[in-house]
């Protein structure tokens, strides 16, 4: 069984060989041939689809469940947390671990931006590469050190 490059090349060196006439039946064979594994990579392609979405749904899952794992452990935290300090105990050990609670350092809030002194303002400066325009002079024959134009490419449409 020959795959589709061997198809396709025997196909070209047929279509070449216009002084034999059993070429026109080998070459209704072998385009039959081509459909038929045409079928099969339009099959393949939409088991990957399915495939492709069915890893997302499992993603997407999986990280739902994550965030109620996550809110769970912060619940059971911040719950330990305050029966601690309604005890008035600091640490207890455990066979397993130890817990010890302990004051963090402040956090900073920013209420209000615009009633900020300036002294505690920066100015920060961004570039953005205008494409667009780099696009156009590179189509227009400028040529610009560091950019350039990719040969178009093309792209297997399946519906």
């Amino acid at each position: 069984m020959s795959n589709l490059y061997e198809l396709t090349s025997d196909l070209e060196i047929l279509k070449d060989m216009d002084e034999i006439e059993d070429t026109k039946e080998i070459v209704s064979l072998i385009e039959a041939e081509i459909i038929n594994k045409g079928t099969g990579i339009v099959k393949l392609d939409r088991i990957f689809d399915a495939n492709i979405k069915a890893i997302k749904n499992e993603i997407d899952r999986l990280q739902a469940k994550k965030r109620v794992v996550e809110n769970n452990r912060k619940r059971l935290r911040e719950y330990t947390v305050s029966c601690l300090e309604n005890l008035g105990q600091k640490k207890i050990e455990t066979p397993v671990g130890n817990m010890t609670i302990r004051k963090t350092a402040p956090i900073l809030r920013i209420s209000d931006e615009s009633k900020l002194p300036e002294k505690y303002l920066e100015v920060v400066q961004t570039y953005k590469i205008n494409k667009d325009m780099i696009k156009e002079d590179l189509k227009s024959g400028i040529n610009i050190d560091g950019a350039y134009m990719t040969e178009p490419g093309t792209t297997l449409m399946i519906k």
